[in-house]
């Protein structure tokens, strides 16, 4: 079989996934620019007890480091990456536990936000046009509508600190950041913003927004 018509398959069946309309909105998404904080903040929810959802993009990161590739060479299409982050997304998130509180480490159309930041699209509502060629972002935007998670923390930035992964650079960290802030705006979801103040803070913060 032709590999485009492999590809087409591959996207039908990851697009095919179920509908979300009668989810529970019991999720909450983390989000920021790179070099925000999220992990750290993550990590103490977790040992806190409670249950967090991994960063896509870093899974994948790290699996191509392993193999002896360089972020920037992972991520020179940066198209091809945002959309193996939608696929796998997509493939993941609808299949997670819906009574169970969560803490997601990016929320599912983050990547929208980076299309943004790097010029791909000039405005959000670009991604859900018909006529837009990468279906995922379309798909993701439909989804996230659906979740509707029960609020966006959104993470100020704090210096920015190369990791071995991120390439971004402190400008277009902070460019993401506000992408970010545009992307929850538009599909009209509540944020929280959460300063630059210590890891155990920040958390504390955020669990006085969780509803019980």
């Amino acid at each position: 079989m032709p590999a485009r018509d492999e590809e087409k398959q591959a996207r039908a069946k990851i697009l095919a996934v179920p509908s979300a309309s009668n989810w529970p909105s019991n999720w909450y998404a983390i989000v920021g620019g790179p070099s925000s904080g999220k992990t750290t903040v993550l990590r103490e929810l977790e040992r806190r007890g409670f249950r967090i959802v991994d960063e896509v993009a870093r899974g994948i990161l790290e699996r191509e480091l392993a193999k002896g590739r360089q972020p920037a060479e992972v991520r020179k299409d940066d198209i091809a990456f945002q959309v193996e982050i939608f696929q796998t997304k997509l493939r993941r998130d609808p299949f997670l536990p819906r009574q169970e509180l969560m803490f997601f480490d990016t929320g599912l159309p983050d990547g929208v936000a980076y299309l943004l930041a790097s010029g791909v699209i000039s405005k959000i509502s670009d991604a859900e046009h018909p006529g837009f060629e990468i279906t995922e972002a379309r798909e993701v935007m439909r989804k996230a509508r659906e979740i509707k998670y029960k609020k966006v923390f959104l993470l100020e930035q704090l210096p920015y600190k190369y990791d071995g992964i991120r390439i971004e650079g402190e400008e277009n960290a902070r460019k993401i950041g506000r992408s970010l802030r545009e992307l929850y705006d538009f599909l009209g979801f509540e944020i929280v913003d959460v300063p630059a103040i210590t890891p155990e803070k920040r958390v504390e913060l955020i669990l006085s927004h969780v509803e019980s």
